[in-house]
């Protein structure tokens, strides 16, 4: 299979949530709520830029529609396997129900009641990312199940990116071996356990692999590594309160291996785009939770700090 077809999948599976999440983010910014168009046109966008990213002379058309073949197959997938998983019932899925069917999490901090009352704390106070992304595909195609395939994104992009970085590392081995050493890699027990549920703990797992693969990849090519960085920065960010926290730590020894190296400038690139990530993110796609439980209970992290803790206590 050609080069070219694995690095644009890796990118755009990469590129996509991001997307998907600051189209979300802006629209609630203007008041609206996530539509049906909310996804095909985020998908227009993300094969469009992917391509010129990969190749600025010619369109990829093969790519792109292996990719969209991919889509349509998980998301059957996805449709026939029915989610049992407790805390996707509880909510995530009402969450996510929400958010596809008008909620502005930016104007309205709070949600309405469509079920057990003590989910509203955890829609209303938790990080979100994850349950955006599917809702985008839900209010697109109408059916909660093939929100599912939002969970596919990051996985499938840690495979081909582990497959590249395993390429570049063992020269020797044969495409077979290759293959499913990087599926091993990018699908383990934990992965397959979670993924046609709403759960969203395996995006961890999935952005160590990506940056870690793109130390081995774009080390010494700034643009790829630094949006890598920035689309596995949206992602931590929005998805789980936990997650910036293993993310910066993960960065900071990225860091200091840069500094040793004497790759100062790409020491300070992190910072600044570090920075400049997580204010647009707070501005946008994750002004609920942080801005607004900020404003609503002094702080970001409301119910894990704050009254909510006290009261326990």
């Amino acid at each position: 299979m050609k080069q070219n077809h694995i690095n644009y999948w890796a990118f755009a599976l990469l590129i996509l949530p991001v997307v998907l999440l600051l189209v979300s983010g802006l629209t609630w910014c203007t008041g609206a709520s996530i539509c049906g168009f909310t996804f095909p046109l985020a998908l227009a966008f993300t094969l469009f830029m992917t391509n010129r990213i990969i190749s600025r002379q010619k369109i990829l058309y093969l790519s792109i529609a292996y990719c969209l073949v991919g889509l349509v197959t998980v998301g059957a997938l996805c449709y026939i396997v029915h989610d049992p998983a407790f805390d996707s019932n509880w909510y995530h899925q009402p969450g996510i129900y929400l958010l596809s069917h008008g909620w502005n999490p930016i104007y309205q901090h709070h949600s309405m009641n469509i079920g057990d009352t003590s989910a509203n704390m955890w829609i209303d106070h938790y990080a979100k990312g994850q349950e955006t992304i599917c809702a985008t595909i839900v209010a697109f195609t109408g059916n909660m199940e093939i929100g599912k395939l939002g969970n596919f994104f990051l996985p499938i992009s840690s495979f081909f990116f582990s497959l590249m970085a395993l390429e570049k590392i063992f020269e020797g081995w044969s495409k077979r071996k290759l293959w499913l050493v990087a599926f091993i890699v990018a699908f383990p027990p934990v992965i397959w356990n979670q993924l046609l549920s709403f759960y969203i703990d395996f995006n961890l797992y999935s952005i160590v692999v990506i940056a870690l693969c793109s130390m081995v990849l774009y080390k010494e090519d700034k643009v790829k590594f630094l949006l890598v960085f920035i689309c596995l920065l949206a992602i931590a960010v929005s998805v789980k309160f936990n997650m910036l926290l293993w993310f910066g730590l993960l960065y900071l020894g990225f860091i200091a291996y840069f500094w040793r190296q004497g790759l100062r400038s790409m020491v300070g690139y992190i910072f600044v785009y570090g920075i400049v990530g997580v204010i647009m993110s707070g501005l946008t796609f994750s002004f609920n939770p942080y801005i607004t439980n900020t404003i609503d209970h002094q702080t970001p992290f409301y119910p894990l700090m704050g009254e909510a803790v006290r009261k326990l206590n």
